[in-house]
């Protein structure tokens, strides 16, 4: 759908003026485990944004992490954000990067000042969609496809013990998932390669693998190390060196055989392109959470497009927005599965065999349970 038609369905739905604006901090609890090569976790925190119109509709948008970032990032939406945002019309979201953004400049171009954003834009598109009676992705143009591959990370976190690690991953095979991703960067990559080798025979030469560092080795230590991964057929090497570094993605990527996927900590779409530009870069995960919302996102894989490069999403948002992104674009690959906040949702995304089944309902499939609130608010 081009943008003059997106406009045409608006007009139609009629104005969408915010009369109130509120964000909900909830903490979920998950198993106490060391989840990657950076953090050990005991809970998952979601900031929500309810957006809501004279008219009484209602637009959720959400984003998530951990400890104090997300109790910081609350008040940067409560004072600086949401009070902004109540007289704005929904339908002219796309002002407030501008206004809300870039005015903002002095507090950074990255962090909070666009993370902020995320939430309630996402909201924004859920109330459009609603009011044009659509699901999202048919909002963005999409329909590329009624189902999305999706790959199990849930569980392969460097936490687990090698049995413990073995037995998930058939555990997931059992269950329909075709690929899962293995979480490495241990002090020793030995460790790494002994497991890795041991899900490779658990799962059979059929079913994809990929890895993750999570930013853990230095250049040095990337060039050493992940020629090995090319012995057990990795589907990628995620995230293997700090976030921003183009030159050292470009040399990395020159001299191994295994793809390179990264950019869910990329914060701007420049550096996605000067990471394409570099030969940096061979799958892009862009968060939507991490950029500021779904336009920047969808900027980032008609980037990617235009490379040749597939994308995969960030699985910050765990799923539930992650389906209409896979949906309305067609090098999308896959998504993360990551089912920790998947029953706060009224509509949580559907697996089967394999597959998360998009949804069709009308809006973003945001929404959060009122006893979800209840429960889990701090």
């Amino acid at each position: 759908m081009t943008e003059k038609n997106c406009s045409d369905v608006f007009v139609n739905a009629g104005p969408l003026q915010i009369s109130e604006a509120r964000s909900y901090h909830l903490r979920v609890p998950v198993k106490a485990l060391r989840v990657d090569s950076q953090s050990t976790l005991e809970a998952w925190d979601v900031l929500a944004v309810k957006l809501t119109t004279e008219s009484g509709l209602e637009g959720w948008g959400y984003q998530s992490g951990f400890g104090a970032a997300m109790e910081a990032l609350k008040v940067f939406v409560d004072r600086a954000l949401l009070p902004e945002i109540i007289g704005q019309d929904a339908r002219m979201h796309k002002n407030w990067w501008s206004e809300l953004y870039l005015l903002r400049h002095h507090t950074g171009l990255n962090g909070p000042a666009v993370q902020g954003v995320s939430a309630p834009e996402v909201a924004a598109w859920d109330l459009m969609a609603k009011a044009a009676g659509m699901p999202l992705w048919m909002l963005l143009g999409g329909g590329y496809r009624q189902q999305v591959l999706c790959y199990d990370t849930n569980s392969g976190w460097l936490g687990y013990s090698f049995n413990e690690l073995v037995e998930n991953v058939k555990r997931s095979v059992d269950k329909g998932f075709r690929g899962v991703k293995v979480k490495i960067g241990s002090e020793d990559f030995s460790e790494d390669l002994h497991r890795l080798e041991a899900v490779r025979k658990a799962v059979g030469d059929k079913i994809i693998v990929a890895t993750d560092v999570n930013n853990r080795w230095d250049l040095q230590t990337a060039l050493r190390c992940a020629p090995a991964l090319a012995d057990f057929d990795i589907a990628w090497l995620e995230e293997p060196l700090y976030p921003f570094d183009i030159r050292g993605h470009a040399e990395l990527g020159a001299v191994i055989d295994t793809p390179l996927l990264h950019g869910e900590n990329i914060y701007d779409p420049l550096m996605f392109r000067d990471m394409l530009d570099a030969g940096a870069m061979d799958i892009a995960q862009p968060s939507d959470m991490k950029l500021g919302g779904l336009l920047r996102w969808i900027e980032v894989a008609s980037l990617a497009g235009m490379a040749g490069k597939r994308v995969i999403p960030a699985g910050w948002t765990m799923m539930q927005i992650d389906q209409h992104l896979s949906a309305a674009t067609s090098h999308c690959w896959m998504i993360e599965w990551i089912p920790w906040i998947r029953d706060i949702f009224e509509e949580p995304v559907q697996f089967e065999d394999g597959y998360i089944k998009i949804s069709t309902t009308p809006g973003a499939g945001t929404a959060i349970k009122p006893d979800a609130l209840k429960r889990l608010m701090i």
